[in-house]
């Protein structure tokens, strides 16, 4: 009877080790229509069946970096001085944005992403981003971080549970080549980058912080087909996914 509890013990483990893997952050990147001169991104999070962090308070929270050929940042690109920031600023073009860190374009069902309504402002388990109009400011490459982070708000604590990057680098006749989503490591150098750019921006981001995440509690990155493809084909597929405006 002691060695079948031991059994039943050991299966329990191993299905709570399962829903932690269920876990997952899925990310699918579209080119853009012709001429819109960027990309479209979506992503949705899944905390599978036993969550360590409610669904309230689940939030994206995103980086951007400008950068010119050399690597150095960008900061000649109307409307966005810094050309390093936390998307968005309240003052960014395409707002009035509000003053929270939290990345705004979100939504409760795909639905709703699919006809941009009842956005979440941050919260939500789907997101779109759709940067566009770039064509006239290269080259420059537009760098993202893209984190769900599980905040605290009576400390102000942001903690890492997942994330992924991504980016699309715009010729100087407008072209758009696009790479593929990779995952974001859950570690100090990320946070410090979002940290970084919380501190510079405006003074209702600052009373943020974000920590790395448990190892044990995260949300496992999966690229689904469209970036799936871009991953197997590699340069020549950017190639051809090039976009002139």
């Amino acid at each position: 009877m002691k060695q079948f509890r031991r059994y039943i013990f050991a299966i329990a483990l191993v299905s709570q080790s399962a829903a932690v893997w269920a876990q997952t952050l899925n990310v699918t990147l579209f080119n853009a229509p012709a001429g819109q001169g960027g990309v479209n991104i979506q992503a949705d999070w899944d905390l599978g069946s036993n969550p360590w962090c409610n669904a309230t308070d689940v939030r994206w929270l995103q980086r951007v970096q400008l950068k010119n050929p050399d690597g150095t940042t960008n900061n000649g690109v109307p409307g966005y001085p810094s050309g390093e920031f936390i998307d968005p600023l309240p003052t960014q073009p395409g707002g009035p944005w509000d003053n929270n860190p939290w990345y705004d374009v979100t939504y409760n069902t795909a639905a709703n992403r699919a006809s941009d309504t009842n956005r979440q402002g941050g919260a939500g388990r789907f997101y779109n981003d759709s940067p566009a109009g770039w064509g006239p400011f290269g080259p420059l490459t537009f760098c993202a971080w893209t984190a769900v982070v599980c905040i605290n708000t009576e400390n102000s604590i942001a903690t890492y549970i997942g994330g992924f990057t991504w980016s699309f680098t715009v010729g100087a006749t407008g072209g758009i080549t696009s790479t593929a989503p990779a995952a974001l490591s859950n570690t100090a150098a990320t946070t410090g980058l979002f940290n970084g750019s919380l501190q510079n921006g405006p003074a209702s981001f600052r009373s943020w912080t974000l920590n790395t995440g448990d190892p044990n509690c995260q949300l496992t990155f999966v690229p689904e087909p469209a970036s799936m493809i871009a991953l197997g084909l590699g340069v020549a597929a950017m190639l051809r996914r090039r976009r002139r405006k």
